[in-house]
């Protein structure tokens, strides 16, 4: 029995692992995504930096939202939420956003 406990606390730690892991690596290929649409305008104005870190901190809010809620639900009920399609979400956008900063890098380029 005490086995058994072991085994699922070690379980748990690994979700709570590949959870976190997971998070960091959307996080930053988001920013990699976002730093690459806004490559050719980051350093030209500080509007232009501020919203390039605003839409970051706001792309990166239902990730901190599914990382704190499993957190807090495994903590009070053993619970864990299907956060899948929210990471599934996450990478879509992230492409979506890649695509758009090379169909513009590649229009700036032609000019």
């Amino acid at each position: 029995m005490v086995g058994l406990s072991i085994l699922a606390k070690e379980v748990t730690i690994i979700s709570e692992l590949s959870l976190l892991m997971k998070a960091a690596v959307s996080i930053v290929m988001m920013f990699v995504s976002l730093r690459f649409l806004f490559q050719q305008h980051i350093y030209r104005s500080s509007y232009r930096t501020v919203k390039f870190y605003l839409m970051f901190l706001i792309g990166s809010i239902p990730l901190i939202y599914v990382v704190y809620i499993d957190a807090i639900s495994s903590l009070d009920n053993g619970n864990h939420i299907n956060h899948d399609v929210i990471f599934y979400v996450t990478w879509i956008i992230t492409v979506i956003v890649f695509a758009i900063g090379y169909y513009k890098r590649g229009r700036n380029m032609r000019i």
